[in-house]
């Protein structure tokens, strides 16, 4: 049969294009060689969070008496956190094989390779050739390790194999300061395993706002965890049960299991793209235009198989566009300047627009204010005043251009800011939009107001 669109990799960004794309009338078929959802429900973004959730509960079971609350002997069931995991993976995997149904989408199960510019060679238990006018690559990305420390799923890990341990250890070492590192810092702190955390640049989150960073980093050492940067593993001594890693700085660690949590690499090296003639960056990443088009007319590529940033909801705003623009609902692109960053560690860190702040403030264009939570009566309520939030905005008209923030539920708070963002609001916008109280989204209300007397 032949498609008006194919979809390799039924991850948030391949799942979400099908769906749309059948939706709008298109011929569609999703090929998928294991589960629905991707390294996001299955082993990324989803079990990561449910276990976050979990230790964040039992980290304020043991702050209980700060509340008026006594709790004797807090514990945790590291088999049940982890059962408890896989359940709601479980749960929301039958919910989209639900969907995938409901929409009558056609589903094939297997590896594809791109066998021409229209044409894709699906091998598994039933092999087939698919013709499409229109193909996606949504393939994805898998864990990195580096060359002197290969991922063997018992001493030296992945965030995958992480989310798997039959038990916890008693010490542990993260390589990587980035999102991952630090949400596995956070994770297995709170349930009692030593924690190192190490990063090669001179801070944490090297991609985010840099007072974040520090403000993190400065949170982390108060409640115990090492963090070491400007630091990398030099090499290991005695792999087996424990480790003794060596640093560039000469200093040793021995611990038990090390964390790799050093980047993803892209899926892209069985997929064929030298027969399609797809063009692939430097870096190995798939190259696409502003519609995510690749070299060849007609065929696409979205999410981590490409240089765009490595978020979930990216790659599925980028699907949704794809399958618009290809359905004649749309021709739009993203608008990156608006796209949401969001780190669940605790406490959390979130922003929007970070690239173009960086430019308007070394310009000298931008002006900014910074609120802390313990200004905002209803973080005081939750005992939860760590932290701040960041507004900027331009100069001379006041538009707002982006924020930052790190505390307790900023990710919940960063899409007034990407709404802001998109539409061009300004700071007496934000101003005027009346905030509930007491909420902790009056510090963007708050923000708003001091920006405005700089103006």
């Amino acid at each position: 049969m032949r498609y008006d669109l194919a979809v390799i990799g039924a991850g948030p960004g391949g799942l979400e294009a099908a769906l749309r794309a059948k939706e709008l009338g298109l011929r569609t078929v999703l090929i998928e060689k294991k589960d629905p959802g991707g390294t996001c429900l299955n082993q990324g973004c989803i079990p990561t969070k449910t276990l976050l959730a979990s230790s964040r509960f039992f980290s304020r079971l043991e702050q209980s008496r700060d509340y008026g609350v006594t709790v004797e002997n807090a514990k945790f069931d590291w088999q049940a956190l982890v059962k408890r995991k896989n359940d709601l993976v479980d749960s929301i995997r039958k919910f989209t094989f639900q969907q995938i149904t409901k929409a009558k989408l056609d589903w094939v199960q297997g590896t594809a390779q791109l066998a021409g510019k229209r044409k894709i060679q699906v091998t598994g238990s039933v092999g087939q050739e698919i013709e499409a006018d229109s193909i996606l690559i949504a393939t994805g990305s898998t864990p990195a390790d580096l060359p002197n420390l290969t991922l063997n799923g018992q001493t030296i890990l992945s965030s995958t194999d992480a989310l798997e341990l039959r038990e916890l250890p008693h010490s542990l070492l993260i390589a990587g300061g980035g999102a991952v590192g630090v949400e596995f810092a956070s994770l297995f702190h709170a349930l009692g395993v030593k924690v190192t955390l190490i990063e090669m640049l001179d801070r944490l989150l090297p991609s985010e706002d840099e007072d974040c960073a520090k403000r993190l980093e400065t949170l982390f050492l108060r409640r115990g965890i090492r963090v070491l940067t400007g630091v990398t593993v030099t090499g290991i001594e005695r792999p087996g049960q424990h480790i003794k890693a060596r640093l560039s700085s000469g200093d040793s660690l021995e611990i038990e299991k090390i964390l790799l949590a050093v980047g993803r690499k892209r899926n892209t090296g069985a997929l064929g793209l030298e027969t399609a003639g797809v063009r692939c960056e430097n870096n190995g990443a798939i190259a696409v235009n502003d519609f995510f088009e690749t070299s060849v007319p007609g065929i696409f590529a979205i999410g981590d198989c490409t240089s765009a940033p490595q978020l979930a909801h990216l790659a599925s705003y980028a699907g949704c566009l794809v399958a618009e623009n290809l359905g004649g609902h749309t021709k739009r692109v993203v608008n990156f300047s608006a796209v949401p960053s969001c780190i669940y560690s605790d406490p959390e860190v979130a922003s929007v627009g970070f690239s173009k702040v960086r430019e308007k403030r070394e310009a000298g264009e931008a002006i900014e204010v910074k609120i802390p939570f313990a200004a905002i009566a209803k973080s005081r309520i939750e005992g939860e005043a760590d932290g701040f939030f960041k507004l900027v905005a331009l100069k001379d008209r006041g538009i707002i251009i982006g924020g930052s923030g790190v505390g307790a539920h900023v990710t919940e708070l960063i899409p007034e800011v990407v709404l802001a963002v998109r539409l061009r609001l300004t700071v007496r916008d934000l101003c005027d939009t009346l905030h509930a109280h007491p909420t902790e989204s009056e510090i963007l209300m708050l923000a708003a107001r001091e920006l405005a007397k700089k103006q």
